[in-house]
């Protein structure tokens, strides 16, 4: 590619970069709000429940002893829980605070 095309290309892309910024900034918060949602509602909380009982019982049913199906299913349960908050971490960048009701009601802020 000449020299040419490559400025006509950069300064293509530097237009459009502001625009493509607003439309991200735009619409992150919503996106970030509604995943928040999604990994605290009711019903992932009842399939979580639901899995955790089937991971003990799966222990208790392959000889595992009582004490040792319960202490391995709390770290199970321990796991999950990290896993949740790293994610979340990670997905708002510690940037995003929720004030207090859920985040539909009032919204990402602090950007």
């Amino acid at each position: 590619m000449s020299e040419g095309k490559d400025r006509e290309s950069m300064a293509e892309v530097a237009e459009q970069l502001p625009k493509m910024m607003k439309a991200l900034s735009d619409s992150l918060p919503e996106m970030i709000a509604k995943m928040m949602k999604t990994l605290y509602s009711e019903e992932v909380g009842r399939e979580y429940g639901k899995s955790v009982a089937a991971f003990y019982k799966s222990l208790k049913d392959g000889g595992i002893d009582q004490d040792m199906a319960l202490h391995l299913t709390m770290e199970f349960m321990s796991n999950h829980q990290q896993f949740l908050k790293s994610a979340t971490s990670k997905l708002n960048g510690g940037k995003i605070e929720f004030t207090k009701g859920s985040p539909e009601d009032h919204g990402p802020r602090n950007w």
